[in-house]
């Protein structure tokens, strides 16, 4: 509301600067004729020629005023003017560099959880070793508003088990709904993918369809899930999910120990995305 009235102030300057200008400019004409012969001569009052003198007179200096009043006001308007121009420069330029530090805290971010899912796969759980790239780990972010799932990072040393879209993914499906709901999930007793009968069965004891098992770029056999949690521990914030072709790759307790031990910062790493992709823009900007 004072918005509002601040604006309707400068806009009857504005008109008051104008009005007065057109007042003056009129009034020192009429006084500048005023004191000539022509003008008491050509009205018919030369009888009173020397009071309109004086009067036009007098005009000139209240009218001269008056036109020194409307330039003060004048350039009172100019200089709010100018003020408003480098007030909207300078407020662009804040937003400017809260844009560039934003995009750069975004690339860090992207760069952080990709290296750390890097690391972690190769050193700790030495990914690409043994027979073949069989293993994939992959990082989810929950939406709790949308009920959904975004994965925010994977690794695998294969190629092929990258490929996939970034979701959303439903919160009901898979081991990610296991491990959300549980803080923990582990079974590495499915079906070889060969036996494709039994390898979908099994699929849809997890609400997965057999049109989503035709579309999986990897048909893993062992499913591991850890939930993450916020920093207050009171709830489930993302969920980091471990697969392998090979049903025997990893024990329960070696993903454990593998996956309590950098708790803490499985947390930090959750924590920050959330912020981040709290803001609708940055969702679709990254095609979500």
């Amino acid at each position: 509301m004072a918005g509002r009235f601040t604006k309707l102030g400068e806009a009857l300057d504005d008109y008051y600067a104008a009005g007065i200008q057109a007042i003056s400019t009129v009034g020192l004409a009429f006084s500048a004729a005023a004191i000539g012969d022509e003008f008491s001569h050509a009205i018919g009052v030369e009888t009173y020629k020397s009071a309109i003198e004086t009067a036009g007179i007098g005009g000139l200096f209240f009218f001269g005023f008056l036109a020194g009043y409307s330039i003060f006001l004048s350039e009172k308007e100019k200089r709010r003017a100018s003020l408003l121009e480098k007030a909207v420069e300078s407020e662009k330029d804040v937003q400017d560099q809260l844009a560039e530090r934003l995009a750069l805290y975004e690339s860090n971010l992207e760069n952080l959880i990709d290296g750390y899912l890097y690391h972690f796969a190769t050193q700790r759980l030495c990914f690409g070793s043994g027979a073949g790239n069989t293993d994939r780990i992959s990082l989810y972010l929950h939406d709790h508003e949308q009920k959904c799932f975004y994965r925010l990072g994977r690794y695998s040393a294969n190629p092929d088990y990258r490929k996939s879209d970034k979701g959303p993914y439903e919160t009901h499906r898979g081991c990610i709904y296991e491990a959300w709901k549980d803080d923990w999930f582990f079974d590495g007793s499915f079906p070889d993918p060969k036996r494709k009968q039994d390898y979908q069965r099994r699929q849809t004891e997890f609400s997965i369809t057999n049109k989503m098992v035709k579309k999986f770029a990897m048909l893993p056999r062992m499913y591991c899930g850890c939930a993450i949690k916020s920093e207050s521990g009171t709830e489930n914030i993302a969920v980091l999910v471990i697969e392998s072709t090979l049903h025997d790759k990893f024990t329960e307790q070696e993903l454990q120990d593998a996956l309590h031990t950098d708790g803490a910062f499985h947390t930090e790493l959750a924590v920050r995305a959330k912020a981040l992709y709290a803001k609708p823009s940055y969702v679709r900007s990254k095609g979500f």
